[in-house]
């Protein structure tokens, strides 16, 4: 009788000892799961802080394609900091960015619009070349419309445009030196030249042309005023018949 108690009682302790193991183990595989959920709300709380160097824009033109950091454009990435605090805000507004490339031989240039309404964007000119990114903020709260360089590829004239109402547009123009990438220094100087490059949007524009290296031409309704009323008179009847040209000119980039 005294030996079957003594493997009765080993066996309940066996038992014990063996419950007692799977307890310990199960405990430290909760503790486990725990940390790894930790770990991985950690990641995705702090995204936006670990990815930033990893947000891009790609720019692919004729022969090319360019992977540009955000953060090497600093008009950009100063708007950005409006959306440090959710992740998914700032890759929507990445996402929502147009790239507008500008094909040229020697370097890579591209309008970047951010901050886009249903039409209106704020606009910077972006050139990477040799490794390097330089930018230069255009007028704000308008639209891309055309970009021409000189044959020489030594000048840029960007055209940006504004809706007024339904039926008239008006627009303004930037002009680049490519060489230096900076805002064009002009020859020649009037008031509707100011009012054509003044980033206000006061003249419609129909047209740009350049005539030679240094000179760009700008079409433009030959109306005693840009009221509203006027130009949707011009646009309506006039507007084949009733232009002027307007020439800008700049001065000579020497060969580098």
């Amino acid at each position: 009788m005294e030996l079957l108690q003594q493997k009765e009682m080993i066996k309940i302790k066996n038992f014990l000892t063996y419950a007692l193991f799977l307890i310990v183990i199960f405990g430290v595989g909760l503790i486990g799961c725990s940390s790894n959920n930790q770990t991985t709300t950690d990641s995705v709380g702090s995204y936006s802080n670990q990815n930033q160097n990893r947000e891009e824009l790609i720019i692919t033109n004729e022969s090319d394609t360019i992977t540009i950091p955000i953060e090497q454009i600093p008009t950009i990435r100063t708007y950005l900091e409006e959306y440090t605090t959710s992740a998914s805000e700032r890759k929507t507004e990445i996402d929502r960015m147009r790239v507008n490339p500008l094909p040229n031989p020697n370097a890579t240039y591209a309008v970047i619009s951010y901050s886009c309404g249903i039409k209106l964007c704020d606009n910077v000119l972006v050139n990477y070349k040799n490794d390097q990114v330089t930018s230069i903020p255009l007028p704000q709260s308008s639209f891309f419309q055309e970009a021409l360089f000189t044959v020489d590829n030594k000048y840029l004239a960007i055209k940006l445009g504004k809706n007024e109402g339904s039926t008239v547009s008006k627009s303004s123009v930037v002009i680049i030196d490519t060489v230096e990438t900076k805002n064009a220094e002009f020859q020649n100087n009037s008031e509707i030249i100011n009012q054509i490059t003044n980033g206000n949007f006061t003249v419609p524009i129909r047209s740009l042309q350049w005539q030679n290296d240094t000179t760009l031409k700008v079409t433009i309704p030959d109306i005693k005023d840009y009221s509203f009323q006027n130009i949707e008179k011009w646009i309506n009847g006039e507007s084949e018949t009733k232009t002027k040209e307007v020439k800008i000119t700049l001065a000579s980039i020497p060969n580098e």
